[in-house]
């Protein structure tokens, strides 16, 4: 589905057109030479970029093309989720977190009160001193034996009793570090590790989105207590219909939401991966992986999404290269086409009027205004041009 800018309306009343741009590719009428004066500053806080809020997007010389539109989800990668649970039976003496909470690798969840962590840390501090006393047998024998003072079997059983006693410490270190319990360090007090409480961790980063935990409760080790999805580990999975031609690996394409046109963002960026080899029999369709290759804040998990591939465009307007934005980066500021450029500054970006020469579904060619390689805000594009018209009407 095709898809126009708001702003081409506007811009197209403004040079005399009247065309509809819906079939595609529209060369718009030259607008009057843009002045040449210094481009106002529109300041914001840098972490709107962080956060994705704002999202940029280089400009960069290529031919214009149309677009092939496939439905769409977004899934959640082999990295994506994860499940937390204890590794031994216990109860829960602490819930940390609630679902919905941004946790980070290794941040406790939960703590449990386990019998059998207890029992672990005893069989461990049992092993230290087994091998202490193995490791002290040993060297006796050794210097008896320099004094040719005991006999070659004792000698060998001092060596075997310290091997087997180094193993029994490390398999009793390794099961408290599988189960997630802190080793007592050397000559610390044993008592107060005894009581067995271990924590539950988070495997990666993300955010908790299920929680199947309530105080008291009885835990076994089959027992998930949370579920945890890394919202940045998404892959889009198109469907395209087995009776089309599958696009080439790395090909370009637009994810777009199917909220409507003034709740959704601006289009993600992604790139062709491969299929997955086999065709559903429900739909016919070939599932079809996209990896995204800029920053999505609006996409979560299961989302359904429109993506659009970019096909290379044969008419004449469309052969040669042309400097290219995404549709979203271009707004209507007091009547003029405009973008917004990141500057050297964090947060600062200069405001640009620009000649559009070509506008598609998904593109705009710009004829003036930008430099290949220079960074044009995509999502926050309308929020920046609210702070210039702001700092125009002096702040009200």
């Amino acid at each position: 589905m095709k898809r126009v800018l708001l702003w081409v309306v506007s811009f197209g009343a403004m040079v005399g057109c009247g065309r509809d741009v819906s079939s595609g590719p529209q060369p718009l009428k030259s607008a009057a030479p843009i002045a040449s004066e210094a481009s106002p500053r529109v300041h914001v806080d840098a972490s709107l970029v962080e956060s994705g809020r704002i999202r940029l997007a280089t400009v960069e010389a290529r031919a214009l093309g149309a677009t092939t539109e496939f439905p769409g989800d977004a899934v959640l990668g082999e990295q994506g989720q994860a499940e937390a649970g204890s590794l031994v039976a216990g109860r829960i003496a602490s819930l940390d977190v609630t679902e919905g909470e941004v946790v980070k690798k290794g941040q406790a969840l939960a703590r449990i009160d386990a019998p059998e962590a207890g029992r672990a840390i005893a069989d461990l501090l049992r092993a230290r001193g087994r091998a202490l006393l193995a490791s002290k047998k040993l060297e006796r024998q050794l210097a008896l034996e320099k004094q040719n003072a005991t006999s070659p079997t004792a000698v060998d059983e001092a060596r075997a009793e310290d091997v087997a006693a180094r193993a029994d410490r490390a398999a009793g270190k390794a099961l408290l570090a599988t189960i997630g319990i802190a080793e007592p360090a050397e000559g610390e007090e044993a008592s107060k590790h005894l009581a067995g409480r271990m924590i539950v961790r988070a495997p990666i980063d993300g955010v908790v989105v299920q929680r199947n935990a309530v105080l008291g409760a009885a835990v076994t080790p089959e027992s998930s207590l949370f579920t945890i999805v890394a919202l940045d580990k998404l892959f889009i999975r198109a469907r395209v219909p087995e009776t089309t031609a599958l696009p080439p690996v790395a090909t370009l394409a637009a994810v777009r939401s199917r909220l409507a046109h003034e709740a959704r963002g601006a289009p993600c960026e992604a790139r062709v991966v491969g299929p997955s080899g086999v065709i559903d029999a429900a739909s016919r369709t070939t599932p079809l992986r996209l990896e995204l290759t800029s920053t999505c804040a609006w996409l979560r998990p299961g989302a359904y999404v429109d993506v659009s591939l970019m096909e290379q465009g044969s008419g004449p307007e469309n052969a040669s290269p042309k400097l290219v934005v995404p549709a979203e980066a271009v707004v209507d500021v007091r009547g003029v086409p405009t973008v917004f450029v990141a500057t050297a500054e964090p947060g600062v970006f200069a405001e640009r009027h620009v000649r559009a020469s070509v506008v598609t579904p998904r593109d705009v060619a710009i004829e003036s205004g930008i430099a290949p390689g220079e960074r044009v805000v995509v999502d926050g594009a309308v929020l920046l041009k609210g702070e210039a018209m702001r700092s125009v009407l002096g702040g009200e």
